[in-house]
């Protein structure tokens, strides 16, 4: 019959409990993200104007990440955005539950 001391056996449960956060955090961290455009109506923190946007939406974190496209700065304009729509829309109602 096999037996394990108290010490193998928490020494086993750490290495079990690490190898599972090394591949979860893994997971997490290097493997590449679903990304979906969604459009959205925002008001622009910018100049205080309603504006149609283009979002990037993580799938995996259903978080907006990224404005591609705005209506009032156009596609070249919005590397000069800094962004401050993405927080409102996350706040947003209509956004947080899907």
């Amino acid at each position: 019959m096999y037996s394990v001391t108290t010490l193998e056996g928490v020494l086993l449960g750490l290495a079990i409990l690490l190898t599972t956060t090394l591949l979860v955090l893994g997971v997490h961290f290097l493997f590449p993200r679903a990304m979906r455009t969604t459009t959205a109506g925002v008001e622009c923190p910018l100049i205080r104007w309603r504006a149609t946007a283009e979002l990037a939406r993580d799938e995996w974190t259903r978080r907006f990440t990224d404005v591609t496209c705005c209506s009032v700065l156009g596609t070249s304009g919005v590397a000069f955005c800094r962004k401050a729509c993405l927080l409102a829309v996350a706040r947003s109602p209509r956004f947080t539950r899907s």
